[in-house]
């Protein structure tokens, strides 16, 4: 955020730690710390929120150790190897449902013959992967086997879009 900063000025950054989407990586995090850190995050949206009705300047960002440095290696490194959608594909159980499409937020996947085909590049959300119904859709061999992790299985039914 201080980096964006320089170009965009800012009266206030703040961050909110949310579970991991991320299961190409790892798989998703126990169901207790997943709650936790949905809590904390209202919690802190709450206290934000009021911040920002009172024009408080803050800059209340969870950045890490040498996070400037950090963003700038994982950025070019994540840009130029990890955006491939090569890896992806759509196993037999896909029913066709499109939801992929509609959710991505990158536009970078079309149906094709009723099964979704993923474009050169995309922002690796893992939109797709995550809100699949029938977890068919995959990345490599990594995700088989990991569960999914959607924010509105863990809020309250009057919560949920």
């Amino acid at each position: 955020m201080k980096i964006f900063s320089r170009s965009y000025p800012l009266d206030s950054s703040y961050s909110l730690v949310m579970p991991n989407n991320y299961i190409v990586g790892m798989d998703t995090e126990p169901n207790d710390v997943i709650t936790n850190k949905i809590a904390a995050a209202r919690k802190n949206i709450q206290i934000i929120s009021q911040e920002i009705l009172r024009r408080e300047k803050r800059y209340c960002v969870n950045e890490g150790t040498l996070a400037g440095l950090k963003s700038r290696v994982a950025n070019l490194g994540f840009n130029k190897f990890a955006r491939s959608a090569k890896p992806f594909f759509a196993q037999e159980q896909c029913n066709g449902c499109g939801l992929c499409v509609a959710h991505c937020p990158a536009s970078a996947i079309s149906l094709q013959d009723g099964k979704p085909l993923w474009n050169v590049q995309c922002y690796q959300c893992m939109c797709c992967i995550n809100t699949c119904p029938q977890q068919a859709i995959q990345y490599g061999k990594s995700t088989a086997e990991r569960r999914r992790y959607m924010l509105s299985e863990y809020l309250p039914p009057d919560e949920r879009a």
